[in-house]
């Protein structure tokens, strides 16, 4: 694919930006896409705005036929940041995906709807799927999840280095899917400070104002807004599966 790179600068850090679509596989730290990804024929979508690359690392899946030789099949995983001028991450959006088709898909068995994923959400549902090939889509807060190391531990250590603001709290969009050419797991952390909530630094759960159980009338309308965003997002990445351009609207 053909490509124009643009030098930025931008929150004190040089970035590469393209002005179409990348894929995910070649995708590096600190790049910067816009509008969408692209994955082999398919065009994953990103909300208005530059997004840049926090974290992104390969992975190996394996499929093992029946006469016991076996296939890797690669698998990328890419983090990416939206960040206000004023330094402030507005918005997370995460896409973990196999490229080449994975042979012989035909029972998943996962359960991105399971109780341990779901039993702090405000809202999951299963689209109806089947066992063999679900799909998940689920709506809950996270707590200080960059806190760790590892994975998130990156994520956090990259805002450091950047000097943007990771908030306590973020609604996290989680949607996966599960088809006879593969997977996909597309997530969204909604940053609630800038829709004008005020910073909760209560580290429980369950003490926090953004547990289920305690969330007031005015979140229970942005969380609506997250849903139909969300809703809208799992179509996208539906249709952008069968080769369809995506367009997504800006984040709540």
């Amino acid at each position: 694919m053909h490509k124009k790179m643009i030098a930025l600068f931008f929150n004190g850090l040089i970035i590469s930006s393209w002005t179409n679509a990348q894929d995910l596989f070649d995708l590096k730290i600190n790049d910067t896409v816009t509008g969408q990804i692209s994955l082999g024929k398919k065009n994953l979508p990103l909300p208005p705005g530059n997004w840049t690359v926090a974290v992104r690392f390969d992975s190996n899946g394996t499929h093992t036929y029946s006469s016991d030789q076996s296939i890797t099949i690669p698998i990328a995983n890419a983090l990416l940041a939206k960040v206000t001028p004023s330094g402030q991450i507005s918005g997370l959006i995460r896409f973990i995906a196999n490229e080449k088709d994975w042979p012989g898909a035909t029972n998943w068995s996962d359960d991105p709807c399971s109780y341990a994923k779901t039993k702090t959400s405000y809202f999951h549902t299963r689209f109806n799927s089947s066992f063999n090939f679900p799909e998940c889509l689920v709506i809950r807060p996270v707590i200080n999840f960059a806190q760790t190391t590892g994975y998130f531990g990156d994520l956090r250590n990259w805002a450091n280095q950047n000097h943007a603001d990771l908030p306590p709290v973020m609604i996290y969009s989680d949607y996966e899917r599960f088809t006879s050419q593969g997977f996909i797991k597309a997530s969204v952390w909604f940053n609630p400070e800038l829709a004008g909530f005020k910073r909760d630094n209560e580290q429980m759960l369950a003490q926090n104002s953004w547990n289920v159980d305690k969330i007031d009338e005015t979140k229970k309308l942005y969380l609506i807004k997250i849903q139909d965003w969300s809703s809208n997002f799992a179509a996208q990445i539906r249709e952008s599966s069968k080769g369809n351009p995506a367009s997504l609207p800006a984040l709540p």
